[in-house]
């Protein structure tokens, strides 16, 4: 992460636990973190023995002994809903981040005035 620039637009692939969360936060205050949900249904017509181990491994990285990593999320997709409508929800996604972005902005400059 220290090449990265802090105005830098970057996508991490996957955050496993509340730790590499804080870490990123530290690094990237305005970081988002955003979760694409599996409904369980789905989860279960998975056919390898090695996805439900995967399934149960990735639930235990998301809880720690005083956080659990997704109460620091801050927008979701669902994985089973159809292209379309995740291209509807991703607009709206980006529509909340420039308003968040607009709001910081009206916060910096009445500081400043």
């Amino acid at each position: 992460m220290s090449n990265i620039g802090e105005s830098d637009d970057i996508i991490f692939d996957a955050v496993h636990s509340p730790i590499e969360w804080e870490i990123i936060k530290l690094k990237f205050p305005k970081a988002e973190l955003i979760e694409i949900i599996t409904p369980y249904d789905i989860r279960l017509k998975r056919t390898s023995v090695k996805d439900i181990e995967k399934d149960k491994k990735r639930i235990e990285y998301w809880h720690s002994d005083n956080n659990c990593l997704l109460t620091n999320v801050s927008w979701a997709f669902n994985g089973d809903v159809s292209k379309e409508l995740n291209i509807k929800l991703f607009e709206e996604f980006l529509k909340y981040i420039k308003d968040k972005d607009s709001k910081d902005i009206n916060v910096d400059l009445e500081d400043r005035i």
